[in-house]
């Protein structure tokens, strides 16, 4: 049984649960309109970059962590999911969906939210990526960003020298947070003040300091936590009110 289901691995035909595997290309382009296929994984891709674009909305792609005969560097996506895409050099998508990746150069493009449901109910996307340091994220957007819920913005080991190239229509309006330590304030601002909550993870005082002015200058109106001494979430703005 086990040799069976190496030799389907191994094919790039198996496919298990809706799971096919692509090693080049040809495999991509062949398995992402086969109904059958609802993830795709890479196995020992041999091409340096994919491209996977669909108008299916039951369509993920990842890469398989720590395959060290992948040549893989780059990953272009349109409307197709990221089920977790990591160890390439940079990733580019368009009409996101949903999904977590890691890169050292991220560009993505949000369109209208997809509908997701849970627990019966709908709700709007999440947006989470991981930027590497030194690297750069750009995110642009073709229509209103209300649906994303939630924007979750990560850097490893930390934002220090990372650019940041946010479009204002690409800016989040309801839920972001931050990861990863080295945020600038320049950073801090190209995320814009729409939130109508900010996490924030430590940073240094002064630095704090800076961003509520810039953010109360902006007209920020929603809610500002940072993890106090205690690992709890302090919160910051609005300011408390005297009685």
């Amino acid at each position: 049984m086990v040799a069976a289901l190496v030799v389907l691995l191994a094919s790039g035909c198996g496919q298990y649960l809706g799971v096919c595997y692509v090693a080049n290309q040809r495999d991509v382009d062949e398995k992402i309109s086969d109904k059958a296929c609802r993830e795709l994984w890479t196995l020992n891709y041999q091409d340096e970059s994919l491209q996977a674009s669909s108008e299916r909305t039951d369509i993920s792609l990842s890469v398989a962590p720590g395959d060290e005969d992948s040549r893989l560097k780059h990953v272009t996506l349109d409307h197709v999911a990221v089920g977790q895409v990591a160890g390439v050099e940079s990733i580019t998508v368009t009409r996101y969906q949903r999904g977590s990746m890691i890169a050292e150069s991220l560009d993505l493009t949000f369109d209208e939210s997809p509908i997701v449901l849970s627990a019966g109910r709908e709700i709007g996307g999440v947006i989470t990526f991981i930027v590497k340091e030194g690297g750069s994220v750009r995110l642009q957007a073709t229509a209103p960003m209300d649906g994303w819920r939630r924007m979750h913005a990560k850097a490893l080991p930390s934002w220090e020298g990372v650019t940041v190239e946010i479009d204002p229509a690409a800016r989040p309006v309801t839920e972001l947070t931050f990861g990863g330590e080295g945020m600038s304030l320049g950073q801090l601002q190209q995320f814009g003040a729409l939130a109508q909550v900010i996490h924030t993870g430590p940073m240094p005082t002064d630095l704090l300091t800076e961003y509520v002015a810039w953010l109360e200058s902006e007209g920020f109106v929603g809610t500002l936590t940072t993890p106090g001494a205690d690992g709890e979430l302090t919160t910051i703005l609005p300011r408390p009110t005297n009685p």
